[in-house]
């Protein structure tokens, strides 16, 4: 897995497997902090290829908001 962005101030990361998928981790939470890994679907592909940074900063939000909405992306 290649690491693609690590934005810290925002606390995630992507990164792409061999196979070109990429995988996007968040981290949320507030005393217990955990780490929210899924590979992102075709729309939120299509969308970070549109938008790059500006995206993932909202797909970030979102994810800390409501991290259940990604289960079935998970690994």
């Amino acid at each position: 897995m290649k690491t693609l962005i690590v934005d810290k101030k925002r606390m995630y990361a992507l990164a792409e497997d061999s196979d070109g998928a990429l995988f996007f981790e968040v981290v949320v939470g507030g005393i217990a902090m955990e780490a929210v890994e899924f590979r992102l679907n075709e729309e939120e592909t299509r969308r970070y290829q549109l938008s790059g940074t500006e995206y993932l900063n909202e797909l970030a939000y979102d994810v800390c908001k409501d991290a259940s909405r990604f289960q079935n992306q998970k690994r």
